[in-house]
């Protein structure tokens, strides 16, 4: 049984792939999904809960830098 990720990992794959055919690039299919989301999101969240699940994923992009709790 796939997963929710599973489910949209799958969606979002086939959609970069039309893109690519389409010649749309990566980053504008990126900022769609994420504009849809945010939408999904509003249906039953409040604004301000959807800023901070918006602010929570921003703090915790995973980078190739050092993270603040990571020793030297």
């Amino acid at each position: 049984m796939v997963g929710a990720t599973g489910l949209v990992r799958e969606h979002m794959e086939a959609a970069l792939r039309a893109a690519q055919d389409h010649d749309i690039p990566q980053d504008t299919v990126a900022r769609a999904m994420m504009s849809l989301a945010v939408e999904i999101f509003l249906k039953e969240r409040s604004p301000e809960d959807v800023q901070s699940e918006l602010d929570y994923l921003r703090d915790n992009v995973v980078t190739d830098e050092d993270q603040e709790f990571m020793r030297p």
